[in-house]
């Protein structure tokens, strides 16, 4: 496809970016293009606001089994 392109055109090839077909729309035009194809197919689609993206208010707490404190004083270290 790339080829005949350039060949026919006369066109430099021009790479479009891996993210080429996710930016180009607008997204909540994009979203009502999905939801009227949805119900053109029988699919009842609730109205309802996109939920607020998830986001994370500190770094999860990660804390060692009580078997590795064990070890850990065993060792001689000292465990958090």
């Amino acid at each position: 496809m790339v080829i005949w392109h350039v060949l026919a055109t006369g066109k430099t090839y021009a790479d479009l970016g891996s993210d080429f077909y996710a930016t180009r729309a607008d997204p909540a035009k994009e979203a009502q293009r999905l939801i009227a194809r949805l119900e053109a197919l029988g699919h009842k689609v609730p109205s309802h606001p996109p939920p607020e993206p998830l986001t994370r208010t500190s770094a999860p707490v990660i804390r060692p089994h009580s078997a590795d404190q064990t070890w850990l004083r065993t060792c001689g270290v000292a465990a958090a």
